[in-house]
């Protein structure tokens, strides 16, 4: 399984289109890194890794939303923490008992493309409607 960015998934934002691009490039080294049953620490590190990132994509975006405002900031907040607590526990989950990571990588890119889909990209549609009043 490889886990590979598809170009219909960009909003037009590049900030964050990069950083989604980013979270399936790690998604995709720890697919990897199962695959060639890499240790318990490099696996560890790249699941850490990918909670990090996603934690500080999520600030990033939430950010954007309350400056220009955007009407569905509560919605898109909860749906952010209940991936970020999830991806917390299936974290935790494999540091105490071992559990296999690819179910986490599993689910993040389901929820990656539903999110994107469903959330972010008519968010990224209300952001560049005000790009003339912003700049």
């Amino acid at each position: 399984m490889t886990l590979v960015w598809n170009p219909d998934l960009l909003l037009g934002n590049t900030q964050i289109d990069d950083q989604h691009r980013r979270i399936f490039q790690i998604l995709d080294k720890l697919i990897t890194a199962i695959a060639e049953r890499k240790g318990h620490e490099e696996v560890g590190g790249v699941l850490t890794a990918a909670s990090v990132f996603v934690a500080a994509h999520f600030q990033m975006e939430e950010a954007l939303m309350l400056q220009y405002q955007y009407p569905d900031l509560a919605v898109h907040r909860k749906s952010h923490e209940a991936l970020r607590l999830q991806v917390e526990y299936l974290v935790d989950q494999f540091h105490k008992t071992g559990p296999e990571p690819l179910e986490l990588a599993k689910f993040m890119e389901w929820w990656l493309q539903d999110h994107i889909e469903r959330q972010d990209r008519p968010m990224a549609h209300y952001l560049k409607a005000l790009e003339p009043a912003a700049g």
